[in-house]
């Protein structure tokens, strides 16, 4: 620190705006110590299906176009984090076969629990015949779910904001308290690991996500849940990260989809069912 001191206070003579020079190389010298983790979500699973964790067949080419653009744009990871579910390991499969064909060095791959998705099948088992009891037009939604989607994304929807707001009925471990609590676990274990001048590729889903985004800027649990519907499939959300502090830099990006012919790649919670 004396050594950029002395350059700071040398170079201030030839600065019109010193305090401007001086925030810039400060900034500078604390960014270098901060990581970088990139938040990707799985590409689509395969709803309908009578195994929903495995990707489809366009969750497949999402994947592939994430790794291509990463690989063309030479992001390099130091470690690549995922969570248990097949969908995730699938996803990060496509960008370590492109290290392997290429012959450039893998990084090496931690699978951790506490990035899984939330178990949503439960949830709804439990919450849906609630809600439909209570209010007629959830009723009629629930008759036509299976044939009209957006039907489902309605009770779904429903669903999911009793689940956040903390519904009696759902027990605890699988409640979202108990949930967001594991999740922020998983965090403070990279975090403490990896904060400090690392770029870390995390692959899991829109829940984990959105508990980030929820830690970093301080949401509500709805606010959260809304932010998760919105997060398109193989696109990246990054943070800035310390030991102690994470800061969210960027939301839902996938340029590697939006620029492709096919528009019908752009898939989230509220498009993939349809």
């Amino acid at each position: 620190m004396t050594i950029i001191r002395g350059m700071i206070f040398g170079c201030k003579k030839k600065m019109n705006d010193r305090s401007f020079f001086l925030d810039t190389i400060l900034f500078s010298f604390h960014d270098a110590l901060m990581s970088t983790l990139y938040f990707i979500r799985h590409g689509q699973a395969s709803f309908g299906k009578s195994d929903y964790d495995q990707l489809s067949e366009k969750g497949k080419k999402q994947a592939r176009l994430l790794a291509g653009y990463l690989h063309k744009n030479d992001f390099r990871f130091d470690i690549i984090i995922r969570g248990p579910q097949k969908r995730h390991e699938q996803t990060a499969h496509e960008l370590i076969e492109i290290y392997r064909s290429c012959g450039r060095p893998c990084p090496d791959t931690l699978c951790m629990e506490e990035l899984a998705e939330y178990d949503f099948t439960s949830v709804l088992k439990i919450l849906m015949p609630v809600i439909i009891s209570e209010d007629e037009q959830m009723n009629r939604n629930a008759a036509r779910m299976f044939d009209e989607p957006k039907a489902f994304q309605r009770l779904f929807e429903a669903v999911m904001m009793r689940w956040v707001n903390g519904d009696p009925a759902i027990p605890h471990d699988i409640s979202w308290e108990a949930f967001k609590s594991r999740v922020n676990r998983g965090i403070d274990s990279i975090m403490e690991k990896f904060g400090r001048g690392a770029h870390i590729g995390v692959f899991t889903s829109g829940g984990p996500i959105s508990v980030s985004i929820q830690r970093a800027l301080g949401l509500s649990g709805e606010t959260a849940m809304q932010l998760n519907w919105q997060i398109v499939n193989c696109s990246v959300t990054r943070f800035k990260c310390t030991q102690d502090r994470i800061m969210l830099a960027s939301f839902n990006e996938y340029p590697w989809l939006e620029t492709h012919a096919d528009r019908s790649l752009v898939t989230n919670n509220n498009k993939d069912k349809e």
